[in-house]
């Protein structure tokens, strides 16, 4: 008797925590998510807070890091000139032409600016750099950390190649090539 009880009970206890998380990890896929289809990275297989996807409009391929303890979202993307396009969403209320500072401390310090949509309540702030550094970045008391090598960077310069030289892979048959249709 005493066994099944505590069988029972080691049942609901995985039960439990099996669903708790898939609701995390259904809710990080979903979280300030651009209207994009998110999936989680096979960089990070089980870590649902790095995601992959691409753009609706033009296939471009995004990763993204999400910290929903915080409200914010990272995006890493690539350019036309092989640039690497950094965006910080932090979900936040707040006020239309209201400057919201924050400090970024690379090699050197620098005061940056967030930019608010009101609408959805999200502050943004957009950076592009050739090679990205890690850096910490301070805005409203909380500390961001941007580290280059939690990012799977060679992925968005081999898709950046494919799209660029599209013709080449589809001749060869290699399945799933975007041409370049963006900048």
């Amino acid at each position: 008797m005493q066994v099944k009880y505590i069988l029972s009970l080691l049942m609901a206890v995985v039960l439990f925590a099996g669903t708790f998380f898939v609701w995390q990890y259904e809710a990080d896929l979903h979280y300030l998510n651009q209207q994009m289809a998110w999936k989680v990275t096979h960089f990070y297989p089980f870590n649902s807070q790095m995601q992959i996807a691409r753009t609706h409009d033009t296939n471009q391929l995004v990763l993204r890091k999400v910290d929903r303890k915080n409200h914010m979202a990272v995006f890493v993307s690539t350019t036309i000139n092989n640039r690497f396009d950094i965006l910080f969403l932090i979900e936040q209320a707040c006020t239309s032409g209201q400057a919201y500072p924050a400090i970024m401390n690379t090699p050197q310090s620098e005061r940056v600016s967030f930019q608010c949509d009101p609408e959805r309540g999200v502050l943004s702030f957009r950076r592009v750099w050739k090679k990205p550094v890690s850096f910490r970045m301070i805005v409203n008391h909380q500390i961001v950390n941007f580290q280059p090598s939690e990012w799977d960077f060679p992925l968005l310069k081999k898709d950046q190649f494919m799209q660029l030289h599209a013709g080449f892979y589809q001749r060869q048959n290699v399945a799933n090539v975007y041409e370049w249709r963006r900048d």
